[in-house]
């Protein structure tokens, strides 16, 4: 009696793994043929995007490859234009998927994200600041799907980046080298982050001074658990505000300009979080009509 169950129980696993062998493979078949199928389908993805209400973005050339079981996504030249002129250029995206954990949730789950050629521009105005070429909305981002994808990042490479700050009186530019990527690498469970920065300014003599941001450290678990932990360091040096600076008063006149220099490191951990570090605002200049705190009293 006891041999006639344990066989049955055999028999049982033995075809429950053979159906999930074949689910698994018949997945994996089907996902490389759409893979594969991407670049022939770009004018039913560009259809997809107008019949969606994203008409407003254009893509250059679609491709799709295979990485051992995992899908990947190759766009180049994506350019969104909510107001019919560029507001966001992207060069070249590329997404790896993951075949199993997509499976399993439900949901793509991204691992590598390549991007390159990244360019922008915000934008102050008397309503605050704005990405240049869109519209201001309530648009929301689907931060449950970054955060699913966060904890399975095992690569994230930007280069190219080219941010252009613009104020009612000037105009600077935060950019990243090719040579020098933004980069988010896993190492085991933890994730190295390193995203060197430079803003750079022209000045009235036509020279372009250059300063060098930085944040590093690195991060491990998911950001919406209590065992998520983080250490990262962010420097900055002394960069001029003028044209960018907050709303604030002081005494009846409003700050427009200052130098901000700043060294912060931050550490997270289970019930605790830890910021330490030096800002140091300097050269404050303050504009409008002054008058003296005493008449109010």
């Amino acid at each position: 009696m006891f041999l006639r169950i344990t066989k049955g129980l055999f028999r049982s696993g033995w075809w429950l793994v053979l159906g999930m062998l074949v689910i698994a493979a018949v997945y994996l078949s089907l996902g490389r043929l759409a893979t594969l199928s991407v670049e022939a389908s770009q004018h039913q993805i560009e259809r997809y995007l107008r019949n969606s209400g994203l008409d407003f973005v254009e893509l250059g050339a679609i491709a799709g490859d295979w990485r051992v079981h995992d899908p990947r996504f190759i766009v180049r030249d994506i350019s969104v234009k909510p107001l019919g002129e560029p507001a966001l250029d992207i060069d070249l995206l590329v997404l790896r998927v993951d075949s199993v954990r997509s499976l399993m949730s439900g949901v793509p789950i991204v691992t590598e994200m390549e991007m390159s050629g990244i360019r922008f521009a915000v934008e102050r105005d008397e309503q605050g600041f704005r990405i240049k070429g869109f519209k201001r909305g309530n648009g929301k981002l689907d931060v449950d799907y970054v955060l699913d994808s966060l904890p399975h990042l095992e690569l994230l490479k930007m280069d190219g980046i080219n941010v252009t700050l613009i104020g009612p009186n000037t105009e600077m530019n935060l950019v990243s080298h090719w040579d020098q990527p933004w980069v988010v690498s896993a190492e085991d469970e933890v994730k190295q982050v390193s995203l060197p920065l430079f803003l750079e300014r022209k000045q009235p003599n036509g020279m372009t001074l250059r300063h060098r941001l930085g944040l590093s450290g690195y991060y491990q678990g998911d950001l919406r658990e209590s065992d998520f932990v983080s250490r990262l360091y962010l420097e900055a040096p002394r960069i001029d505000l003028e044209g960018f600076t907050p709303d604030f008063e002081l005494a009846g006149r409003r700050l427009s300009a200052a130098r901000l220099a700043t060294r912060i490191w931050l550490t997270l951990e289970p019930g605790s979080l830890d910021v330490t570090g030096e800002i140091e605002l300097t050269d404050v200049s303050l504009a409008g009509e002054s008058h003296n705190l005493l008449d109010e009293v």
